[in-house]
């Protein structure tokens, strides 16, 4: 079963991911876009929340590149 998803601004979200991985260089962009395709993968959201999260400008963009992982 999925958590509920909660909404969080970008920046509390980004030092979160900064404090879980100190001494390493892990990057936002990347666990965002993952993370995105991960709830609407497995937890079925719905293309235009996914869409916002993983910060794709269009649907069509979304789909070229994520769709088919």
């Amino acid at each position: 079963m999925c958590p509920e998803p909660k909404p969080i601004s970008y920046d509390s979200w980004r030092k979160a991911i900064g404090a879980t991985f100190r001494d390493s260089s892990v990057g936002t962009h990347s666990l965002r876009k993952g993370g995105a395709h991960w709830w609407k993968v497995e937890c079925k959201l719905p293309n235009e929340l996914t869409q916002a999260q993983g910060g794709w400008a269009s649907p069509e963009i979304m789909a070229k590149f994520y769709a088919s992982f």
